[in-house]
């Protein structure tokens, strides 16, 4: 009867623990390191319009990009961001920490983890005691009996052996509104074996004893450590710190993305610079020729060689200086796109995208400050920040309450025992039942409480300081915006400046030409018009470069860049931060005092 009345009640409060604690914190999952991948181009017509977006069927895979070393690889920019986000060490580092932070979120969720405990402990103990009994000595009388005639000391040996096993079962149950729940099951053997060398005056009683009992405990703290918010808070917080290594991944890949376009465009317009420096040295070759020919034939004084053979030497320094900035830039664009093994190792690059003009309709700055405060990675970082100094307030400011438990234990024991006197027949056996009710409290409070206190001190100026970072962070952003759009209309405005000063340069110099051969100019003046047209070619590819450049500049400090190039990566959602404009006009404000905590709970599933 006993034994089914323990397994009934030991398998329903196994079971109200394990329900209740399953109830509340949701089952783990294994990390998973996220994948940056390139999905479909973004087509909401609400979306702010910018330049054809990566399109993944057009784009070879990177495994077929990836160069022989030695050989050219044939890029697109579309390409080469593909090749990127396949290949990137530093983007495969990163991609591994979201991963990592979730281990901490199933760190915190094992507090609410069922514990089973069992031990087992075999004792076995040994006493010898060694006596002087006195024993009278007796004489026969003659008669038939006895006389004493006195008393003498009689040594006696006993020996008392004694083993014991004891074995207990248990589940711990930590539930998340500051409940422990306990359950213990145990099972006793005790068995006593007496020895003695004089059994008639010295011996013992054998016992075998075995005892069953079962303890369950209940113990909830009411003032410290209790309710949901406090014992949870751990948990969010990690949740939350999770969620922040999301969008720092984000912001990596978007950093990634758009180091990518601009090293490809700067890639191209360092090679066109070279063929600009080459075309440029042929000419003063020709013109150096053509002068030499000229003060042979007695058309030209000597003194003119000087300056074309010195014409020829500047763009032969020039073309120098270019093709190492080149090699510079190729070398940067290729350890990005890590596209084997050997990626540094020379490698030509075929650099296939033509830089056009895209047309491109700027949203308002308004709106665009809006879309960066909403999609900006370091934005929502440091309002998860603040979400996790929420938590860290409630669960400080819970730190200043008495530590105040309360308990109850109720426990059933059955022992039976069999009793056996040595070397006699007669045996009795004994039950005992005993059912035990525990409710008791305990109370504790350190005077001062300074630490508890200066840890809630702590925390709410850690909240402060964090609010007044972004408002900082949120002005930043605001002038980050509107300077890149400046740098954006420069840059529109500059390519048709430059296209017009390079036609014109290209004018001066054919009059400068000609007026020579006329004998109306000098060496030094063609030399001159020469150079200003080299110089207004250059800064005309270099007009284009730098507004795409702008371009994407202005999309990464919006925080749109990803999805404009369809790349799908986490931290893509926005997080709103509860009262956040009045949090931050009290932090703009300067306020010392700790702000009001706002509510966080349920923000997180539990």
């Amino acid at each position: 009867m006993l034994n089914r009345l323990l397994t009934q009640r030991g398998l329903c409060c196994v079971l109200v623990c394990a329900g209740t604690g399953c109830a509340t914190i949701e089952f783990s999952k294994p990390p998973r390191v996220p994948d940056v991948v390139v999905t479909k181009p973004l087509e909401d017509a609400n979306q702010h319009v910018s330049p054809p977006a990566l399109d993944p069927a057009k784009v070879p895979p990177a495994d077929d990009a990836a160069p022989v070393p030695g050989e050219a690889l044939n890029l697109t920019v579309e390409g080469a961001i593909v090749i990127a986000l396949a290949n990137n060490k530093a983007l495969a580092v990163e991609e591994v920490n979201p991963a990592i932070q979730r281990t901490f979120v199933s760190e915190q969720r094992s507090v609410f983890d069922p514990v089973l405990n069992a031990a087992y402990v075999e004792t076995d103990d040994e006493n010898e005691r060694d006596l002087l009994l006195r024993t009278p000595i007796t004489i026969p009388d003659g008669q038939g009996g006895t006389i004493t005639a006195g008393s003498a000391w009689q040594p006696v040996e006993t020996e008392v052996e004694t083993d014991s096993e004891s074995r207990s079962v248990g589940v711990t149950q930590r539930l998340p509104t500051g409940t422990d729940i306990t359950l213990t099951y145990g099972k006793d053997r005790t068995v006593v074996r007496n020895k003695s060398t004089d059994p008639r005056r010295v011996y013992g009683t054998d016992t075998d004893t075995d005892t069953h009992s079962l303890d369950f405990t209940v113990r909830q703290q009411l003032l410290r450590g209790g309710g949901l918010g406090v014992n949870l808070a751990s948990l969010r917080q990690a949740k939350l710190a999770a969620l922040a290594s999301e969008y720092n991944l984000r912001g990596f890949t978007e950093d990634l993305v758009s180091q990518v376009e601009q090293t490809y465009w700067d890639c191209l317009t360092a090679q066109r610079q070279i063929k600009i420096f080459e075309d440029s040295l042929t000419i003063a070759e020709n013109q150096a020729k053509e002068i030499g020919y000229r003060i042979e034939i007695g058309g030209m004084a000597e003194s003119e060689s000087a300056a074309a053979d010195a014409e020829v030497a500047q763009r032969k320094s020039s073309l120098i200086d270019a093709k190492s900035n080149y090699d510079t830039l190729r070398i940067a664009l290729l350890r990005l796109l890590n596209p084997n093994a050997e990626s540094l190792h020379p490698v030509e690059l075929n650099l296939l995208s033509d830089p056009k003009i895209p047309e491109v309709e700027l949203i308002d700055i308004s709106a665009s400050i809006a879309l960066a405060r909403r999609m900006r990675p370091d934005l929502n970082q440091t309002r998860l920040q603040i979400q996790q100094d929420d938590l860290e307030v409630v669960r400080t400011r819970n730190g200043l309450l008495p530590q105040l438990d309360v308990f109850v234990t109720l426990s059933k024991s059955e022992n039976k025992t069999h009793y056996s006197e040595l070397f006699l027949v007669n045996t009795q056996v004994e039950d005992d039942d005993n059912v035990t009710t525990q409710i008791g409290a305990e109370f504790s409070y350190p005077f001062g409480n300074r630490g508890p206190r200066a840890r809630y001190i702590r925390s709410t100026m850690t909240r402060s300081r964090n609010l007044l970072a972004l408002a900082n962070l949120n002005q930043l952003v605001e002038q980050d915006i509107r300077t890149a759009h400046i740098e954006v209309d420069r840059a529109k405005q500059q390519i048709e400046a430059t296209a017009v000063t390079s036609r014109l340069q290209q004018t001066t110099l054919d009059v400068e030409r000609e007026k020579l051969r006329q004998g109306k100019s000098t060496v030094l003046l063609v030399s001159q018009a020469q150079r200003d047209l080299l110089t207004a070619q250059i800064n005309e590819v270099q007009a284009i470069a730098a507004y795409l450049k702008a371009l994407v500049n202005l999309y990464r400090l919006e925080g749109s860049l990803l999805e404009r190039r369809g790349v799908a990566c986490p931290g893509s959602e926005p997080i709103d931060l509860a009262s956040e404009d009045e949090s931050l006009a009290t932090a703009s404000a300067g306020a010392t005092t700790p702000a009001p905590v706002s509510k966080t709970e349920g923000a997180l599933p539990q």
